[in-house]
């Protein structure tokens, strides 16, 4: 009998902690302060895009148009940002303004880094050595957007896990290089129901991920030019093709204490030719690659941290009409590799925007890093104003 009872006091006891621990985590979590605010430059006062904004409970990266939004319950935050100087600030004081002012740096460029036309291939060699070799995962944020003529037609928010069986992957077996297990998804989009225009396919997440790692240029087909240093260690190099076989160009961003790329930027105007179908026909007119890459947490291995993956498209219907389409796909990832297997619960070689997930509506107004624009939230609820004889809307937000 006193084992009995004690056993029911115990049981009591436990689901009484259990109760009041749920309440302190509730209170915690809710007692977190939502911080949105616009970092600009402080000479131009132009928005600073994807600067890194840390406090000790949170982590985000501004948007393009500098704008961050934080949950945190810390007393400051701290705003790091390639080319400008570090700002700290607490968050009383920053709830008193609208806007947080950068202050680039001005550096020079010494003559033997000038002279020295080889030391890119020590760079290039650094950075591809410290990728992870072996099979690994992240977990990420992916935003890609849509636009025709500069309307937006979809819009897809995606957090999930990816695994890699390797970091480098061919063009022949991309596909069995990526699984991803989906977490969350928002999307809305319009689809023309004229039939005089195809639905615009996206890419696949395997076909973003692989593409997202065409960074590394050798000057077997590229001239290198060490332009200038942007920070104590952070040299910028210029590249362009030696012919014309190559048809883009762009720069990197070393840190020469870590004799490693941070930052590529790639970009091409070239034209291409027409793909035909159905009598509607279109071509790539324009594609830029921004990635930034850094040493994890462990300091171990590299890998990509965030990516902007844009392409501009033009397209003729078959009645000879000319749209412009601009895609965008803005992808982070933790600063944490592991080796957690993913539960693999989608095709990772379909149209992203096909894929298919139930709504959180908690889980995307409690998450830092993919604020909605006033332009997203207007587009979403323009979705139940559609004309439907013209138009039909694809969307999981109910």
């Amino acid at each position: 009998m006193f084992t009995l009872k004690r056993t029911k006091i115990n049981i009591i006891a436990f689901k009484k902690a259990q109760v009041l621990l749920f309440y302190m985590f509730f209170s915690m979590a809710y007692s977190q302060q939502k911080i949105i605010k616009t970092i600009v430059n402080q000479e131009t006062l132009l928005p600073v895009a994807h600067a890194d904004v840390v406090s000790n409970d949170g982590y985000t990266i501004a948007n393009s148009e500098g704008k961050f939004e934080l949950f945190t319950d810390s007393k400051k935050i701290k705003i790091r940002r390639i080319g400008y100087e570090d700002y700290e600030i607490l968050i009383e004081k920053l709830k008193k303004v609208d806007s947080i002012f950068l202050k680039e740096k001005h550096m020079e460029l010494p003559e033997v880094i000038l002279s020295n036309t080889m030391l890119i291939n020590t760079y290039l060699d650094s950075t591809i050595g410290k990728f992870p070799k072996t099979k690994h995962s992240e977990n990420f944020f992916l935003r890609a957007t849509l636009k025709k003529n500069n309307e937006l037609v979809k819009l897809i928010d995606i957090s999930g896990q990816l695994e890699r069986q390797k970091t480098f992957s061919s063009k022949k077996d991309y596909k069995k290089n990526f699984s991803f297990e989906i977490k969350n998804i928002r999307k809305a989009g319009i689809l023309d129901q004229s039939k005089n225009t195809l639905d615009f396919e996206m890419f696949s997440l395997s076909e973003l991920c692989y593409r997202i790692n065409f960074f590394i240029y050798r000057p077997k087909y590229f001239n290198y030019e060490y332009e200038s240093y942007i920070d104590e260690h952070i040299l910028k190099v210029n590249f362009a093709p030696k012919d014309g076989k190559k048809t883009f160009s762009g720069h990197y961003l070393i840190d020469t204490a870590s004799t490693t790329i941070i930052k590529a930027h790639i970009t091409s105007t070239t034209i291409s030719e027409f793909t035909k179908k159905n009598k509607n026909k279109w071509r790539t007119v324009g594609w830029h690659l921004d990635t930034r890459l850094e040493h994890e947490n462990s300091q171990k291995n590299m890998h990509v941290r965030h990516a902007i993956l844009t392409f501009d498209v033009e397209y003729i219907n078959k009645l000879g009409e000319t749209d412009l389409y601009h895609i965008k796909y803005d992808i982070y990832f933790d600063k944490k590799l592991n080796e957690t297997r993913v539960s693999e619960n989608i095709k990772a070689n379909k149209d992203m925007f096909t894929l298919d997930h139930d709504y959180n509506e908690e889980f995307w107004k409690n998450q830092n890093q993919l604020p909605l624009t006033k332009e997203m939230v207007d587009f979403i609820n323009s979705q139940d104003t559609l004309n439907q004889n013209e138009f039909r809307s694809n969307t999981n937000i109910k």
